[in-house]
Formats: C-alpha cells, structure tokens, sequence
C-alpha cells in the first residue's frame, strides 16, 4: 500500500510541472510598449529627411527676379540722373573762395592772354589766381572765367559768371568743370552789389550745380523729382522673397544636418 501511495505522488508531481501554463484572457494581442511596425522611429534608418529644395522655391526666385531686375534697373537710371557725387576738387578752389567774395577796390593790374581769342584782360591778383585755378579743367574754362571778371559792369559780370558755370560739358571733366567754376563764381557772385540780376545769376548758377550732382555742401536743387516709391516696392517683394528662400534651405540643411548626426537610442528589453 504504501508503495502505491509513493508512486501516485510521483505521479501527481509530474503532471503538475508538466501542465502547460495558463493562456493569456487577453489573446495574442501585441504589448502596449511595442512599437507599431510601420511607424519608423525619429532615429532609425527609415527616418524621412526633411527636403531642402521645394517647388514654392522656384516661384518666389521667379518673383525675386520678375521684380528685382526693373527696380534695379529703375534706381539706376534714377541715381545717374539725380544722385550723381560731386568729384573732390584741388586746394585752390577751397582757398580761394573767401578772397573772392571781398569787393574789388583795386584796378585790375595783372594781364591775362586769352588764347582762345588773343587778347590781353586785366585781372586783379585774386582773380589771376582763380583763372590759373582752372587751368587744370577743361580748355577754354580759365578763358571763360577771364572774360567774365573783364566786364565792367556788375549786372554783366554777373551774367557771365553764371554763363561760365552752365558752359560746363557733361561727363566726368565737366562734372569737374561745373563744381570748380560754381565754387569761384559763387563766391565772385557774393563781391558784387545786390541787385536783381545777381540773384538771377546766382539761382541759375545754384540750380545749375544743385541738379546735377546731390550732396549736403551743394545748393538744394528743386525740380528735382522724389524718389519712385515703386523702387522701394518691387525691391522689398524681391528681397524679402529671396530671404525666404535662403532661409528655408539653410533651415532644412541644418535640419538634415542634425539627424545624420544623431546616435540612435538603445532598445529596451
């Protein structure tokens, strides 16, 4: 009996580590923790990159250009006619310009050959000075200049002294020619009485000098026309659509950048 009873305990044990283990109510549903198969990780090897280049790209250069071209074009046709820079004119014409506005009280003593009609003027010393002074311009301004401080008459100075200035030839030696000869003409203009037909002769002198050329020392010139709002219009579309577009490209460099580089993280177990 009592080995019946030993052997019915073995057998009992047996069958107990042999029963298999209890099902899952649950089914074989996945782990809450898994991750779904076709949901790439922000580090794995199906990580999508983000693009560098996009279509609306190449609509905005269009734009940037469609807009950039006139505006650039409009300001420079605008800045060679009004904006142009005075050029730096020699010493002399600086220091002479307070000699001259002293009023003559002296007879012109020194001679002066004008070559272009080969006669002898009579200049005071001043106004010798202001002729050699222009010597360096273009042919025929000292002979200009000399004519003008041979007239006698105050109103017909004043006249040729304005004439002198607006004589001035356009390109860059007479750029030179225009500043230089309103410099001492201006100053000669101020040594003269008052009268109506020195100021006409200085208006024309300083409008004459104040439209071509734009800067604070040079008379203010008033027809000339403002400044197009429509440049600043088609130049900030184009720029500010170009700045979009390299910005997004080095945003999205960066981007790409900075997921090449990033370690993958380690799966937990």
């Amino acid at each position: 009996m009592a080995e019946t009873s030993s052997e019915g305990d073995e057998t009992k044990e047996t069958d107990e580590g042999d029963a298999p283990p209890a099902s899952d109510p649950r089914g074989d549903a996945p782990s809450e923790k898994a991750a779904a198969p076709d949901e790439p990780t922000a580090d794995g090897p199906e990580a999508k990159k983000p693009a560098i280049f996009r279509r609306w790209m190449a609509y905005a250069v269009v734009l940037a250009v469609a807009t950039g071209i006139p505006a650039g074009l409009w300001y420079y046709q605008y800045a060679a006619t009004w904006l142009k820079r005075p050029p730096k004119m020699g010493i002399c014409f600086e220091g002479l310009k307070s000699r001259l506005r002293e009023p003559v009280i002296v007879s012109p003593s020194e001679p002066y050959l004008d070559r272009t009609t080969n006669e002898t003027v009579y200049l005071t010393e001043t106004q010798y000075r202001a002729v050699q002074c222009t010597e360096t311009l273009t042919e025929g301004a000292s002979a200009r200049l000399a004519r003008a401080y041979a007239e006698e008459d105050p109103d017909k100075q004043a006249a040729a002294l304005a004439a002198a200035v607006r004589a001035a030839p356009e390109g860059p030696d007479g750029d030179k020619d225009a500043v230089g000869m309103w410099m001492l003409a201006s100053s000669s203009l101020d040594a003269l009485p008052e009268t109506p037909a020195r100021a006409d002769a200085e208006r024309e002198a300083d409008q004459f000098v104040g439209c071509r050329f734009d800067h604070p020392r040079l008379p203010q010139c008033t027809s000339r026309p403002p400044f197009p709002f429509a440049i600043y219009l088609l130049g900030g579309v184009g720029g500010l659509s170009l700045t979009l577009v390299v910005a997004s490209v080095l945003w999205s460099s960066v981007s790409r950048l900075a997921t090449r580089k990033a370690k993958p993280t380690p799966k937990k177990a």
